[in-house]
């Protein structure tokens, strides 16, 4: 039964293939010609411009009235005990 069935679709497959193949000798030319409008079609509708990269901006610390550097939390994290631990921007850990 199952034997049968495998022959069945070997032969529809052979079909299909038998009949893409004659469809693909006869009208090659014109298959090509479709491609090729098709890539000159692509070219001329794409945008082939790179986007534009805004540069990075690091952080600087902002000056105050004195001209001393004020300070900001550069990172935050729970230690073991989960407390909640900042570092400034000078390196110091403060616990909060």
């Amino acid at each position: 039964m199952d034997i049968e069935k495998g022959t069945e679709k070997l032969t529809h497959i052979d079909n299909f293939l038998s009949i893409l193949k004659t469809l693909l000798k006869k009208h090659w030319g014109l298959i090509i010609l479709l491609l090729l409008g098709y890539f000159f079609y692509w070219a001329l509708t794409t945008d082939l411009e790179e986007p534009i990269v805004e540069p990075k901006i690091e952080q600087n610390p902002m000056k105050n009235i004195n001209g001393i550097d004020e300070l900001y939390i550069v990172k935050e994290y729970y230690d073991e005990d989960s407390v909640l631990v900042s570092v400034w921007s000078d390196g110091i850990e403060s616990v909060e």
